[in-house]
């Protein structure tokens, strides 16, 4: 930190001062360069500062004072940004940014300014988190048309006609930010149990349900009014299009609609359905062997 004796004084024919000082860490050099601009000081260089008695002498008080501010160094994670966005960010706070492993960063300076950046980072992390197919949206949901025959589309029109004979009339895209957000909460909370999310694009039919009213939402998939099956009590998903076909959403102009979905299936469990499985209402505990807690369940079943 600051060396409060200069370590060496002089005065010139022009009666400047410079007076050498000792302090560490090149962001506080940053930060004497940025206060000290004001108080009618010529120059400053990395350790000597140059400029009239009396502005020096304010000068000197200022550097004083920053140094004895409270400095902050905090560990985040900055995904999906890479260390080269967060430091174009950064670049007009005076903080430090450096990559540690994976996607962390360290930021460290001034406690204002380290909070400062953080909130920054958080914003645009925030503004990145939705895929990179989404387009702006002036409400919480919207259906976009996929472009026919782009990679997008394709994609999805491969999945559908794999196992199903039919022609597609339009594939939409839903942006429902609510739901995203809700989405990747989820994924996190699994990450934290030490869990992979486990996640799968899979079908889904609503017959007499209106597919609007559960995009078009907070809730989504809500198990509150899910029907029992061979698994018990659930939403239902299927790999293949034929199968959720026989679920399919009749419209009202003769076509049929259904959902292609990603689901997050975490740690999934394998069953054979038998009598007992049609009277599930959550998926079946785990073993103990398997869990770090008295009770945990698998996050959900699959069979054929």
């Amino acid at each position: 930190m600051l060396n409060n004796i200069p370590l060496k004084t002089g005065i010139s024919q022009d009666k400047y001062v410079s007076i050498a000082l000792a302090y560490s860490s090149d962001i506080l050099n940053t930060k004497i360069h940025e206060d000290i601009k004001d108080v009618g000081v010529v120059e400053v260089d990395m350790l000597e500062i140059r400029g009239t008695d009396i502005n020096i002498k304010q000068a000197f008080n200022s550097v004083d004072l920053i140094l004895r501010k409270k400095f902050l160094t905090i560990t985040i994670d900055c995904s999906p940004l890479d260390i080269s966005r967060v430091e174009s960010l950064c670049s007009d706070i005076l903080v430090r940014v450096q990559s540690k492993q994976n996607q962390l960063i360290e930021i460290t300076g001034n406690e204002t300014n380290v909070l400062r950046a953080k909130a920054l980072i958080l914003e645009k992390q925030k503004e990145n988190l939705y895929p990179k197919e989404w387009i702006p949206q002036a409400s919480s949901c919207v259906l976009v048309p996929v472009v026919q025959n782009s990679v997008e589309y394709m994609k999805i029109a491969n999945a559908f006609l794999s196992t199903l004979n039919a022609t597609i009339v339009i594939i939409e895209r839903i942006q429902n930010k609510f739901l995203y957000d809700d989405y990747q909460k989820t994924k996190e909370k699994l990450k934290k149990r030490g869990i992979e999310p486990n996640e799968k694009e899979l079908f889904h039919g609503t017959r007499e349900t209106l597919p609007e009213l559960i995009y078009n939402g907070i809730e989504g998939f809500d198990l509150r009014f899910a029907n029992a099956g061979l698994w018990g009590t659930g939403t239902y998903f299927a790999e293949k299009s034929c199968y959720s076909h026989d679920y399919k959403h009749v419209r009202n102009n003769k076509t049929y609609q259904m959902l292609l979905a990603t689901v997050i299936l975490g740690d999934c469990v394998k069953m054979p359905a038998t009598e007992k499985t049609k009277l599930m209402k959550v998926p079946p505990e785990k073993p103990k062997k398997k869990s770090q807690f008295a009770v945990e369940r698998y996050d959900s079943v699959s069979g054929t």
